[in-house]
């Protein structure tokens, strides 16, 4: 009799499992090999998967906390230093091995200089703002979240089949708007910073809380208010109307998981003792990664075929060149020729192993499918840019989807574990074609 994905993997790994202090792709998963057992990311990925179907059957065993991924830029991590006990702000350079804080106004200047014919002054601008708002908030702890808007960058329009005029903000690559008649848009209106705070640190040195992670799912509503600062979280604290999934597509999901678990389970011990070794498998789970981005990269620039290789046979050709040349394993010529040994007699697992990534990246995209339109926040309506096909110039916009969905879930150490949803094909397009790194 064949297993289920719950009736195998629950009770093997009730023991196993140890956070991820970064938020993937849930498909990436896949390829996240930590210490010496090559399928802890594959397993927890499936635990994610389940944890979805618990949270749509709304049942609370291993269920899955929600909230929204805002576009914002740029990231800003703020609070308290608790060396020292002075407020600081600053981007994700926070988390350098010197870290890059502004503590006083004057900071700025040295930490956000020109580089070349580059101009930094729009960011310095806005960190000056960001540091003179936020530090009014004086939180004790240290939290994470992305600038929506300035003052400056709030602007009124008319949306695409609207009569009303709509208030909106352009952080990144998502152009937000809301009816300007709406308490939400009059509080934007007062403001001179907007922020979404999704993420608390907590430690007694920014070292500690690099090491211990953070506190996805933060509640912001315990900050103080203040007119001059717009903040909210990312929760989504009802679906109640929102969540329209019926028995039967909640049932065809979990039927697709399990078929999956099915083609995981049946993946040769070669390709995982492979991947586990650390001279040889290290650098495949680079070059897969990386070549799942070029894939992407290729795909947003000429928007012809898949944005995914269907054809794992084809995949599995494509980077092994990238995988043979990685440096400095490139350099070993008998490790290079071990893996293609090692290759060449299992390729029927490594193509395998591509056709779960494939699995992996079908399921989620059901999942998004019927998650994406849920609401932190009433009355935020999100659009793209629309282009001229051949000058590739602005024209007008329309209707988006927000950015993605997170889900966080505890692990099995009693740690967090953060999972993005996002749809590769639209936000990669979108952040590629603007010289950002893709979501």
């Amino acid at each position: 009799m064949k297993l289920t994905f719950e009736q195998f993997y629950l009770p093997l790994n009730e023991a196993k499992g140890k956070a991820l202090n970064h938020m993937e792709h849930l498909e990436d998963e896949l390829f996240n090999v930590k210490g010496a057992d090559p399928r802890t990311g594959i397993e927890r990925a499936f635990r994610f998967l389940n944890g979805f179907i618990n949270l749509l059957r709304g049942e609370a065993k291993d269920a899955v906390n929600i909230s929204t991924k805002w576009d914002g830029a740029p990231a800003i991590i703020f609070g308290t230093d608790p060396e020292d006990g002075k407020f600081f702000v600053g981007t994700k350079g926070v988390w350098n091995a010197t870290p890059v804080l502004t503590k006083k106004p004057s900071d700025i200047a040295r930490n956000y200089p020109d580089k070349g014919d580059d101009s930094y002054q729009g960011l310095r601008d806005k960190m000056s703002l960001v540091y003179k708002w936020l530090k009014k908030l004086n939180p004790k702890n240290v939290l994470h979240g992305d600038l929506m808007f300035t003052e400056d960058s709030l602007f009124q329009t008319t949306p695409p089949g609207a009569t009303d005029v709509h208030i909106a903000f352009k952080p990144n690559t998502i152009t937000y708007m809301i009816p300007k008649q709406t308490n939400l848009a009059k509080d934007m209106m007062k403001a001179k910073i907007g922020i979404v705070i999704h993420t608390e640190y907590i430690g007694t040195s920014l070292g500690s809380m690099k090491e211990t992670g953070p506190e996805f799912n933060y509640d912001a509503t315990n900050l103080p208010k203040l007119p001059q600062v717009w903040y909210s979280d990312a929760l989504i604290r009802d679906m109640s109307g929102q969540l329209d999934m019926t028995k039967e597509e909640t049932d065809n999901v979990e039927q697709a998981i399990n078929s999956a678990w099915q083609s995981y389970s049946r993946l040769p011990d070669e390709v995982f003792n492979f991947l586990t070794n650390k001279d040889l498998g290290a650098p495949f789970l680079e070059a897969i990664k990386r070549q799942v981005n070029i894939n992407l990269r290729t795909w947003a620039g000429s928007q012809t075929g898949e944005p995914f290789e269907r054809d794992p046979g084809k995949f599995v050709q494509g980077f092994m060149s990238e995988y043979l040349t990685n440096r400095p394993f490139s350099k070993v010529a008998t490790r290079v020729a071990s893996a293609q040994q090692i290759f060449n007699d299992n390729i029927e697992g490594f193509k395998a192993l591509y056709g779960l990534y494939l699995n992996l990246v079908d399921i989620k995209m059901l999942l998004h499918k019927k998650l994406i339109n849920l609401q932190s926040l009433e009355d935020v309506y999100p659009y793209k840019d629309t282009k001229d096909p051949e000058t590739q110039e602005v024209i007008g916009k329309e209707p988006a989807e927000q950015e993605g969905i997170v889900g966080v879930q505890k692990a099995l150490d009693g740690g967090q574990i953060a999972i993005k949803l996002i749809d590769r094909s639209e936000f990669s397009v979108q952040n590629f074609l603007s010289g950002k790194p893709s979501s």
